[in-house]
């Protein structure tokens, strides 16, 4: 029954947060169960100590979860950084080819060689600058 209701809080929880529902293990329900029939059938004093017990277990298995997920965006954001710096480094050799070529283009065949060579610049470094994103 504390299986059910934490799942229903839960599954409530991640639907605001547009994360995925996770199911808890029979385990993790049985041990709530165990703590909802402790705290109804101790008396008062040790009730608090019952509700102290179990949040701890929760507060462990909540650090571990985000710490997991904190791995996750760490390796996530590596990945983002050095695929930028290759775009970078992309854009920058197409600039430095873009010297020469503009001065062969304009020589031999005048400003329509100058347009035609700055066109396809354009095009390479928009493709360099906005291929890698999804």
């Amino acid at each position: 029954m504390a299986g059910q209701l934490i799942d229903v809080l839960r599954s409530g929880l991640s639907a605001k947060q547009n994360a995925p529902v996770k199911t808890h293990t029979e385990d993790q329900k049985t041990d709530a169960a165990a703590t909802l029939g402790a705290y109804n059938d101790l008396p008062p004093e040790y009730q608090d100590a019952v509700v102290e017990s179990f949040l701890n277990r929760v507060d462990a298995q909540l650090a571990k979860r985000n710490a997991a997920m904190a791995a996750d965006n760490r390796k996530s954001n590596d990945v983002a950084k050095r695929n930028n710096g290759a775009r970078i480094a992309s854009l920058a050799i197409c600039l430095a080819m873009a010297i020469p070529l503009t001065a062969i283009a304009a020589a031999n065949f005048g400003l329509t060689g100058f347009a035609l060579v700055w066109a396809g610049i354009i095009v390479i470094a928009l493709a360099f600058g906005f291929g890698g994103r999804r």
